[in-house]
């Protein structure tokens, strides 16, 4: 199925997700499904396994399948009867594609994070690519040659990741310079990011 195929009345979409924990790639999944207004009917699965964001949408009453492995995919999305599909993230294995290459063809949607290859031969299936940023989308083009024809064009995009509000100060930046000394002439960066010294930006971040 095509995504221009799609009626907007009634939209049958899968959230699928290695796992359903904390992080940037699950986050997603989560402000999708509590977002996404009455014209869609969201199921939500995580292949491997559950976890917190997983644990919080079940306790909202959406639904959601937590299978343990790949096997049995198929057949829950059969039960599903999806129309789109969504992927998040790049651990799928070939098992996972073997069990979505079975099943009668709903739109496939991957949300790519860091415009890397999938090597699982994820991309036969993909209908669109949605990069969450605009230089990723560009990388990708550049890095792997990909020609920039009406065709990759319409398939590789760009959709920036929602972002659920929060309450937030007004002005955090003077905390900042009285806390690391930094003076008033000085831009000051931040980045978002979780709490763990040995995870990704942590050691450059403020927290």
């Amino acid at each position: 199925m095509s995504i221009t195929g799609i009626s907007e009345a009634s939209t049958r979409v899968v959230h699928l997700g290695t796992s359903l924990g904390h992080g940037g790639t699950q986050k997603p999944i989560e402000v999708f499904t509590e977002n996404l207004d009455e014209r869609f009917d969201v199921s939500v699965i995580g292949i491997q396994e559950g976890g917190a964001r997983g644990d919080y949408l079940r306790e909202q009453g959406h639904d959601m399948t937590v299978l343990g492995s790949s096997t049995g995919l198929a057949d829950t999305l059969r039960h599903i009867a999806p129309d789109v599909v969504h992927l998040h993230g790049s651990g799928l294995t070939e098992e996972t594609i073997r069990e979505l290459e079975s099943v009668e063809r709903p739109a496939v949607v991957i949300t790519d994070n860091f415009g890397w290859p999938n090597k699982s031969g994820v991309d036969q299936l993909v209908d669109r690519y949605y990069f969450i940023s605009n230089m990723t989308r560009i990388r990708y083009f550049k890095l792997f040659d990909v020609p920039r024809v009406d065709a990759n064009l319409r398939k590789y995009q760009r959709m920036y990741y929602p972002l659920a509000q929060v309450d937030v100060r007004a002005d955090p930046t003077p905390t900042y310079r009285d806390q690391f000394d930094i003076d008033s002439d000085t831009p000051v960066i931040g980045k978002i990011s979780r709490q763990n010294a040995s995870y990704k930006w942590s050691s450059i971040s403020l927290d």
